[in-house]
């Protein structure tokens, strides 16, 4: 029983339970509670230029990434071409690297004509199969060109015994033989008695896998 003015007045209804009524109340307050706000124009400015400024700086890490991607990209590909061109260092005849010339720059004619390892002069080169060869005299010069096939080393100048396994091993100019009115160089004094022991043999199977052989060197 309540009490206005004075007056005693009857409550209608059932009384509140004040803990419950605080709960509900307190629970429609957060479901109705405002989103949080920016206050002023200066605040939302600033917001907006922090954003933009993080993006800028995600843009510009992917522009990093992907140009340091494609930096190692060309890296790879160029050490992987290095590679292939290192691992390609024969050629079909064999050549010295330091100064170009077919066979050390030795005079395949001479072997035939003096009978022994003869070196080139710089005033008698002639081109042939793609290299410089050299000659002691204009004679030789003459020979080779009307007939090279007859005068170059077998096999570009590697090894018969070499190519016989199916390996090009370049010969030594001053490790030489003649069979059969051909020559031959050889990488060893001991591959050179190996094939003088079965020169037909060796020679047969040597032919049998240049083929092969030249497939693995530069043309």
């Amino acid at each position: 029983m309540a009490c206005i003015g004075g007056s005693p007045v009857r409550r209608v209804g059932s009384s509140l339970n004040v803990l419950l009524t605080r709960a509900l109340l307190g629970s429609m307050a957060l479901r109705h509670r405002p989103r949080t706000r920016i206050g002023t124009p200066e605040d939302r400015i600033m917001i907006i230029l922090f954003r933009q400024q993080r993006l800028r700086r995600r843009s510009m890490a992917a522009v990093a990434f992907g140009a340091t991607l494609a930096g190692l990209t060309a890296i790879v590909a160029t050490v992987s071409f290095e590679g292939a061109r290192a691992a390609a260092t024969t050629e079909r005849i064999v050549v010295d690297r330091h100064t170009g010339l077919a066979i050390s720059g030795f005079d395949p004619v001479a072997y035939f004509t003096d009978g022994q390892a003869r070196i080139g002069q710089p005033e008698h080169e002639h081109q042939a199969d793609g290299v410089t060869w050299r000659f002691r005299n204009e004679g030789n010069l003459a020979a080779f060109a009307a007939d090279p096939e007859v005068y170059m080393p077998q096999f570009g100048g590697y090894d018969p015994t070499g190519v016989a396994r199916g390996t090009a091993t370049p010969g030594h100019p001053r490790l030489w033989l003649i069979h059969d009115r051909r020559l031959y160089l050889f990488f060893s004094e001991a591959a050179r008695k190996e094939f003088a022991a079965d020169p037909n043999a060796i020679a047969d199977r040597a032919e049998d896998r240049w083929a092969e052989v030249l497939r693995t060197l530069v043309p």
